[in-house]
């Protein structure tokens, strides 16, 4: 969804641009939310997510939660996430959805990021949707949950950040409809730096960092 309303603008329109502010504008409020608010909701998880919850469930009851658990965890839901942006890939491509072609552009632009910039980027894009989950968790209301949810990852869309499921999507799908743009092994070799700066910004920045603050200080009764 997010492909097909800020990236698909346009041939001149390149939202990693500067100067496209308006399309990643566009892409943050109306395409990641929703997938992002559908997870939260249904009861459903993202590896992501997944993280910043096993983090705390570790650091606040060790003796329940072991890092075999942890470790078991990751690595099932960063498969699970896998698989499941390949399964939304193929049914994007075999109906020939506008989001395909600018999926090759947004692929090829990521694979030419370096290490540093592609974990430093992932950091933030990990910060900001662990802390929409947080947020979500937070709120009873529907209302609330829909606000703590579509305002940071808005935000991280708009600002650039880099999410790992996301780039699954966009490089599985560019991959499908040009098998030649680029090998798997580029991909694999990317998604390893944005795999590991999504969990320093979710799981130890959100998840840990926000244990060692107490309640009080925060405001809350509740804490997911």
């Amino acid at each position: 969804m997010t492909a097909s309303v800020g990236f698909d603008m346009g041939e001149s329109v390149k939202p990693w641009l500067a100067g496209s502010g308006m399309a990643r504008f566009l892409s943050g409020a109306v395409g990641f939310p929703v997938s992002l608010l559908l997870i939260s909701l249904t009861g459903c998880g993202a590896w992501t997510g997944d993280m910043l919850l096993v983090a705390r469930a570790f650091v606040r009851s060790p003796e329940r939660t072991s890092l075999v658990d942890v470790l078991r965890c990751a690595v099932l839901s960063w498969t699970g996430s896998f698989l499941g942006t390949i399964i939304a890939a193929l049914l994007a491509t075999g109906a020939g959805l506008p989001a395909c072609k600018p999926c090759l552009e947004i692929a090829l632009h990521r694979l030419n990021l370096t290490w540093l910039q592609t974990f430093s980027r992932a950091v933030g894009g990990g910060s900001f949707i662990c802390l929409a989950l947080f947020l979500s968790k937070l709120n009873r209301e529907m209302s609330g949950k829909v606000i703590g949810i579509w305002v940071p990852t808005s935000t991280y869309v708009i600002c650039g950040f880099e999410h790992v499921i996301a780039s699954m999507f966009f490089m599985s799908c560019a991959k499908l409809n040009n098998p030649s743009a680029f090998k798997v092994a580029d991909m694999l070799l990317f998604l390893i730096p944005s795999t590991l700066g999504n969990l320093v910004g979710g799981a130890l920045m959100i998840g840990l960092g926000l244990f060692n603050i107490p309640k009080k200080s925060r405001g809350v009764q509740n804490d997911p």
